[in-house]
């Protein structure tokens, strides 16, 4: 995890943050309108709340959220069923002063993600 937080760091420096990562997001706004089909319908929006993430094809427990030192970041312990299988995750999740949710899981680029109002 601390290679999220270096590499989180160095992709957005000048950045301001927000809090708030809990809530329903979309890669494209177009995505928000199948908000009431989470996981339901291809494309779906995203949901984060305090105990639970919801995907398309996956569910996850979050079994902890914590601040990533001083930085405006939280990383999150999830444990995951999906597509017949259990396993378990970690996310870095950020929110920019543009409302954007970077999420990144240290093996592919961050996924940028709009929230649905």
């Amino acid at each position: 995890m601390k290679l999220l937080s270096i590499l989180a760091a160095s992709l957005m420096p000048a950045i301001g943050w927000a809090e708030d990562w809990q809530g329903v997001w979309a890669a494209d706004p177009s995505i928000c309108q199948y908000a009431d089909q989470l996981g339901e319908h291809d494309p779906t929006p995203i949901r984060y709340s305090g105990t639970e993430f919801v995907g398309l094809e996956n569910r996850c427990a979050i079994a902890s959220s914590d601040r990533v030192g001083d930085l405006p970041a939280w990383r999150l312990v999830l444990t995951c069923t999906g597509e017949g299988e259990t396993y378990d995750d970690e996310r870095l999740l950020m929110i920019s002063e543009d409302g954007i949710l970077w999420e990144f899981d240290g093996i592919f680029e961050p996924y940028g993600y709009v929230r649905c109002e």
